[in-house]
């Protein structure tokens, strides 16, 4: 049996995401950052918003990059806790890193961009 979920499950998952990401609410995007939605089209399930970190822009896909609902309180103090400590700490606090798993990384980090050795 499959793990992708029946169409009708899908459709329950669709508006569900649809309710509580809408403009206005707060979200973490696929890079992690708390953002605020701006814009959410219902008709091809795009999102855009701005991070509460460094204000850049938030352009994602409700339906394939992992959008996550939360609270403005838990927002706002997860933009305060990446401004105040390092980005790794904040990987650590807020999306169940290791440190191993960002030593893992920081290797492969280091093989992938060759222009930083």
């Amino acid at each position: 049996m499959s793990d992708f979920p029946s169409g009708r499950k899908l459709k329950r998952l669709h508006n569900w995401l649809h309710s509580h990401c809408g403009y206005g609410k707060y979200v973490i995007d696929c890079r992690y950052h708390p953002c605020l939605v701006k814009f959410l089209d219902r008709d091809h399930h795009d999102i855009e918003g701005i991070s509460l970190i460094n204000g850049s822009g938030m352009a994602c896909s409700l339906m394939h990059c992992g959008i996550e609902p939360i609270s403005k309180k838990l927002a706002e103090e997860m933009a305060a806790f990446s401004k105040t400590h390092s980005w790794n700490e904040y990987l650590i606090k807020y999306h169940h890193y290791t440190a191993e798993d960002i030593a893992e990384y920081e290797k492969l980090d280091a093989i992938w961009n060759f222009e930083k050795t």
